[in-house]
């Protein structure tokens, strides 16, 4: 079994690749946190009326009435998790909630087009 010395370091070890990584979600962001809280409070907006149709139909939908970059944002979803809709809420958002703090509490933009 490991020290006590060895087992402080791992553990700081793993602390802090766990924030090396929320801090490459910050910085990779194609948009700030609060338009990714908003597209995102969109979609699952859509979704509680509707079911998932298996793509980012209701992202798309917010992008474009956002005037948001498509490509580089459907992208990001993608690289975390987010193939569809449903799986935007389930996992990208979610990568969201760990990487930005108060991420809940994010206000909405101005100008938001619903």
């Amino acid at each position: 079994m490991p020290e006590q010395n060895e087992m402080a370091r791992r553990k700081q070890i793993l602390q802090s690749q766990r924030e090396d990584r929320r801090r490459m979600v910050r910085e990779g962001l194609p948009v700030p946190a609060p338009m990714m809280k908003a597209l995102f409070d969109y979609i699952n907006g859509r979704l509680s009326s509707s079911e998932c149709d298996d793509t980012l139909h209701h992202a798309r939908d917010f992008i474009n009435a956002q005037s948001l970059p498509e490509v580089p944002v459907l992208a990001w979803l993608e690289r975390a998790g987010g193939y569809c809709d449903c799986e935007a809420i389930n996992n990208a958002e979610e990568l969201m909630e760990d990487a930005v703090p108060g991420y809940r509490d994010l206000p909405s933009p101005e100008g938001i087009r619903k």
